[in-house]
């Protein structure tokens, strides 16, 4: 049984691609990677994960049971860190329910205070 703190998380994503191609080469081309790595990563996951997860036959790899039953929720598990990753939302100021502290010398609070309270007003109200 593998520890996730000592799992390399990337070979989740040489799975999902490995399972979508069925073919080293492919996947490995999919990756960027040579040949000889997307294999060397196919061994690491094998082991990991103590299964063969794709063995060969005379009509190309074929999953195991149990690369056929992680790869539904690996996918939905990777879309999930694909969506946490992204950049936030852009900042929309007229639906933003931020709260702004702005802090000013009385001095620039008299010179700047009115006219951006007044620009403020027209783009966030």
């Amino acid at each position: 049984m593998s520890n996730l703190r000592t799992f390399d998380l990337n070979l989740l994503v040489a799975f999902d691609v490995l399972m979508r191609e069925l073919n080293v080469t492919r996947a490995a081309e999919q990756m960027f990677i040579t040949q000889s790595a997307m294999s060397h990563t196919l061994h690491r996951l094998r082991q990991q994960l103590d299964d063969p997860l794709l063995v060969k036959t005379p009509t190309g790899m074929m999953p195991t049971e149990r690369a056929l039953a992680l790869i539904g929720p690996l996918r939905a598990l990777l879309a999930e860190m694909e969506q946490l990753i992204q950049p936030p939302e852009e900042f929309e100021a007229g639906t933003s329910q931020r709260r702004f502290v702005l802090a000013a010398t009385d001095y620039m609070e008299l010179l700047l205070l009115p006219q951006l309270s007044g620009l403020i007003g027209q783009i966030a109200p």
